[in-house]
């Protein structure tokens, strides 16, 4: 029950041959006295690849414990290798990375989080604070003093990714939240690789304006004006719990969520099932955040894992590597899985529909 209403508030939106290095990793942490901030090691750029633009700074707020910044940095760390090396990848659009980690149970210490980010948005990005939620101009500052950057509606924000970087805006803002480690730790691990998943997404359509980038990605198609969850979200849930499993070398993990996905209604009101919903409802990919946000997000994984299934990962990989020439979404999937959307849908239904558990289940790799 905690898990899934975490996950609601999640919503509320080496290179061959080279040594990896920490690259230049900057935590900031804000205690009641002063702050106080810690150079680990300053970038080496050591050859042509993702370590020479790296540029990742972290925001901890005071009361987030070392147990959840050393998670977070082993996972960033991670989804860079397993994403960011290849050298089809525009790393130039990878970085900055702005990083903000909350703790979700303590609400005043986002608020601080909120004016320290604001200061050095000032001092370093004047531009983006002037854009931003920062500038006086473009919030209302509440009673508490929370401007609603890390707070909403007198709770903490939840993970997310926004902004891209470019002439309007310095960096990609990645807001972290935090969970209770002594049951919960693998959530704040995958939810780092989901979130970084989303900014591999996102690097490589960097340059071609909002609205193109939405129909690029998927989040739009054609003319419908309605966000969609399906095509982005499905890779970043079903691959960050595959890239986790096999970090710790447990497949259950994989198993677990993806049966939890489609067989659990994902929600505290004994709605039906997410696969029941799935089956009585519209296309996949007319299904969006405000008609059922969770089909869109375990359904859509399921469909990734269905497609990666048939195709391999490196296919998978290799759509976000087209999308850099501006390829809308539909033309890309129907050169990169061979049949057009709308088909591929289509089948998967079928299979969803006629399948047993088990025959469902096999189709998930455990290696």
């Amino acid at each position: 029950m905690k898990k899934n209403i975490v996950l609601l508030l999640l919503l509320i939106s080496f290179c061959g041959g080279t040594e990896m290095t920490e690259g230049s990793l900057i935590i900031t942490t804000n205690t009641s006295q002063e702050t106080t901030t810690t150079v680990l090691e300053e970038a080496i750029p050591k050859s042509d690849n993702y370590l020479d633009y790296r540029d990742v700074k972290i925001f901890r707020a005071s009361t987030i414990s070392d147990e959840h910044v050393n998670i977070l940095t082993k996972y960033i760390e991670y989804t860079e290798q397993l994403l960011f090396k290849d050298k089809s990848v525009k790393r130039e659009n990878l970085y900055p990375i702005l990083v903000v980690q909350l703790d979700s149970e303590n609400y005043e210490s986002a608020i601080d989080l909120e004016k320290e980010y604001c200061e050095y948005l000032k001092e370093e990005y004047p531009s983006t604070f002037n854009n931003s939620r920062c500038n006086p101009r473009n919030h209302n500052k509440e009673d508490d003093g929370s401007i609603g950057l890390f707070t909403d509606g007198g709770r903490v924000s939840g993970s997310s990714i926004s902004g891209t970087p470019s002439d309007r805006e310095c960096c990609y803002l990645f807001i972290n939240g935090s969970f209770d480690l002594s049951w919960d730790s693998r959530s704040q691990a995958y939810v780092t690789i989901h979130e970084m998943y989303h900014i591999f997404q996102l690097s490589n359509v960097v340059g071609f304006g909002y609205d193109l980038e939405q129909k690029i990605t998927g989040k739009r198609i054609g003319n419908d004006e309605r966000d969609k969850p399906f095509w982005m979200e499905g890779y970043a849930t079903y691959f960050s719990h595959l890239y986790y499993s096999r970090d710790i070398n447990d497949f259950s993990h994989l198993q677990n969520e993806m049966y939890g996905g489609l067989f659990s209604c994902y929600c505290g009101d004994n709605q039906p099932t997410i696969k029941e919903r799935y089956l009585s409802g519209p296309e996949l990919y007319n299904v969006t955040w405000e008609s059922d946000w969770a089909v869109g997000y375990q359904v859509g994984a399921w469909f990734i894992a269905y497609l990666t299934n048939i195709h391999g990962e490196q296919t998978m990989y290799d759509f976000w590597i087209n999308s850099q020439t501006g390829i809308l979404f539909p033309e890309n999937f129907q050169n990169t899985f061979g049949k057009d959307y709308i088909t591929y849908e289509e089948e998967f239904r079928n299979f969803i529909t006629n399948s047993s558990e088990e025959e469902l289940m096999s189709i998930l790799p455990n290696s």
